[in-house]
């Protein structure tokens, strides 16, 4: 936006002093054929047609600047949009990862919690086997 606004202000700068030259040079014009000898051929008609023309001409060269610049924002503002949707695809896709290695380290983990147990679980047994074996040879030795 600042980017966009320095232009502007440096576009309508530049306007102001075209279209100030414009009325310098239509103002030496209009003294210059009132001085000159064919002044007198020229009617104050022909003077307002040439004028008319003239401003004709300027609309049609400002239409077509904004033309353009309207083009030229279409054509950022598409950008923009599509640029937005391509951060937003990928965001997607981090997320989607994210979430697909949270739930594999969430599966890893109840993997290893199972075999701890497990392990737990069969070295219980063992003591429990080894503890009954114990107490066998002590009701033999009795």
């Amino acid at each position: 936006t600042r980017r966009r606004f320095e232009m502007m202000r440096v576009v309508r700068a530049e306007r102001k002093r075209s279209v100030t030259a414009e009325e310098r040079e239509s103002r030496q014009q209009a003294t210059s054929m009132s001085s000159s000898k064919n002044a007198s051929k020229i009617t104050p008609e022909q003077i307002l047609a040439q004028q008319a023309k003239q401003n004709a001409t300027y609309v049609e060269e400002e239409e077509k600047r904004m033309l353009k610049m309207r083009k030229r924002q279409d054509k950022e503002l598409e950008q923009i949009v599509a640029f937005e949707a391509k951060m937003q695809e990928l965001q997607a896709e981090r997320d989607r990862r994210q979430e697909e290695d949270r739930k594999k380290e969430d599966m890893l983990k109840r993997e290893k919690d199972k075999r701890a147990r497990e392990r737990a679980e069969e070295q219980r047994l063992r003591d429990l086997k080894k503890l009954s074996e114990i107490e066998a040879e002590e009701q033999r030795r009795l």
